[in-house]
């Protein structure tokens, strides 16, 4: 009687350690794209999201619905979007050579430009009002919303680009790795001369470039030296810079929007925070792959990482603990290449092979923010009961 009962209790409690992690682990939606999805965007209230794939395809989303507001079909894969704070308005970069704006209402475009290379880099003011494109024809494109604008040659191989919330500043930077011209530029969006040029000396292609709200701050990684780099727009030379471990390119930064805290993610496999005063980090985090993509809340409470292994994660500024690190009950099946968080860290949204998921911060730690401690804590005490009836049981036959 008593071995039978210890069988009962026992699988009784392993039902539910296994339900409650799975069901503690869903996202809130899930979209399948016809190709990879590349590039990611939220708005600030994560209220909208855009999502562009090697479809060809812009896609945008409401928070709500994992059925897509829109889409619209480029000529080629979509190799960058961004969105507005208040997720108006969309930009898109394609390999068709185009650079799109759309209004969140319409998947017909309120004007799109054609450059003489692919568009793989783009982003947006916080309303929406300016839009810039770093284009493979070596060329920074800058237009407002009614289309109007400038461009400037750069004469530098593959620009990636960022601008300020208020639209006032462009950083840009460049992947010219076999010259040590100029690397990293800044631009008031009056004038297509820079306000400031940084050259390193060294021999390294920018991969990517975020700019703080007031475009005081600019980080940058890059690959061939392994660098994270923080400039202040007074300064003529690198607040500091930090250097990644062998093969470590670094593929993806973000600052928040005050520029106190810096995040980059490399293929040392590390997800690295920094503040602003240090280019020591404040901890790191160890992915065991290669990690393609990092985004950080306006307010750096909150951090997200995109890694080879499947997997994103999320963390607190606080703790390089993650809050949670995967999407789905397992893992994704297909490497994760891009993610965004919202302002206040609610809401992330994550690219993985060809889907699209949307996740509540909550929504892998069971409402609690314990993440796999919470999750590890519980099955202890489970299993403890469980051995603690074992005992019982065996003295009673005894």
């Amino acid at each position: 009687m008593y071995a039978r009962l210890f069988l009962l209790f026992a699988g009784f409690a392993l039902l539910l350690m296994a339900g409650e992690t799975d069901a503690e682990k869903e996202p809130e939606w899930s979209y399948s794209t016809e190709d990879t999805v590349v590039s990611v965007d939220i708005s600030a209230d994560g209220g909208y999201i855009v999502a562009g794939s090697e479809d060809d395809k812009v896609y945008l989303f409401g928070k709500g619905s994992s059925t897509p507001l829109w889409s619209y079909t480029t000529g080629g894969d979509v190799c960058s979007v961004a969105i507005s704070a208040d997720g108006e308005y969309i930009v898109a970069g394609s390999e068709d050579y185009n650079f799109y704006l759309f209004n969140k209402n319409s998947s017909e475009p309120v004007w799109f430009s054609e450059t003489e290379g692919e568009v793989c880099s783009v982003a947006i003011s916080a309303d929406g009002e300016y839009a810039v494109a770093g284009s493979k024809d070596d060329k920074i494109y800058l237009y407002d919303r009614e289309g109007d604008g400038w461009w400037r040659d750069s004469g530098l191989e593959d620009p990636v680009v960022d601008i300020s919330a208020d639209g006032e500043y462009i950083a840009a930077g460049y992947d010219s790795w076999n010259s040590d011209d100029d690397r990293v530029q800044l631009f008031n969006k009056d004038s297509w001369e820079p306000l400031r040029t940084w050259k390193t000396g060294d021999t390294f292609g920018v991969t990517s470039i975020a700019i703080s709200a007031d475009g005081q701050y600019i980080v940058t990684g890059s690959d061939h030296d392994r660098k994270t780099r923080l400039f202040n727009k007074d300064i003529e030379t690198p607040l500091w810079n930090h250097t990644a471990e062998e093969y470590g390119y670094v593929e993806s930064v973000d600052i928040s929007a005050d520029g106190a805290f810096v995040v980059s993610g490399s293929w040392d496999q590390n997800v690295y925070l920094f503040s602003k005063d240090s280019g020591i980090p404040l901890w790191n985090y160890e992915t065991y792959s290669w990690v393609y993509s990092v985004s950080i809340s306006t307010d750096g409470n909150y951090i997200a990482a995109a890694s080879y292994n499947d997997n994103a994660y999320l963390f607190q500024r606080s703790s390089n603990k993650p809050l949670w690190g995967d999407v789905g009950s397992q893992p994704l099946g297909n490497p994760v290449d891009c993610v965004a968080v919202s302002a206040d860290g609610e809401y992330t949204v994550v690219g993985g092979g060809n889907e699209v998921h949307l996740l509540d911060k909550d929504a892998m730690s069971g409402g609690n923010n314990g993440g796999e401690g919470t999750d590890n804590s519980r099955n202890l005490m489970l299993l403890i009961l469980i051995a603690a009836m074992a005992f019982f049981v065996l003295r009673k036959q005894g």
